[in-house]
């Protein structure tokens, strides 16, 4: 991830209200055709321990975030402490 320069995501979680969804996982695309999903663990230490994997990607400045709605997808990052940044489209 932290190779692109642009990056599609979608936030699967177990309901509709960001406040009180949980991460289920996370889908992942930069090439036309091809996607990648990463499966997050009912656990919320383990969840939490995951995603602060995923810190440098989402955090960074450099890398184009590109999502369907990212309004909710970036409450329910803040959620674990995730601050989106970068161009958002």
């Amino acid at each position: 991830l932290m190779n692109q320069t642009s990056v599609c995501f979608d936030t699967e979680t177990t309901g509709l209200n960001p406040l009180t969804a949980e991460l289920v996982g996370i889908a992942f695309s930069w090439e036309v055709g091809k996607g990648f999903y990463l499966p997050f663990p009912e656990d919320k230490t383990e969840a939490q321990d995951l995603i602060e994997e995923l810190r440098p990607f989402f955090e960074s400045e450099t890398i184009e975030k590109i999502g369907q709605n990212l309004k909710y997808d970036i409450k329910v990052l803040a959620k674990y402490n995730i601050e989106v940044k970068g161009k958002l489209f």
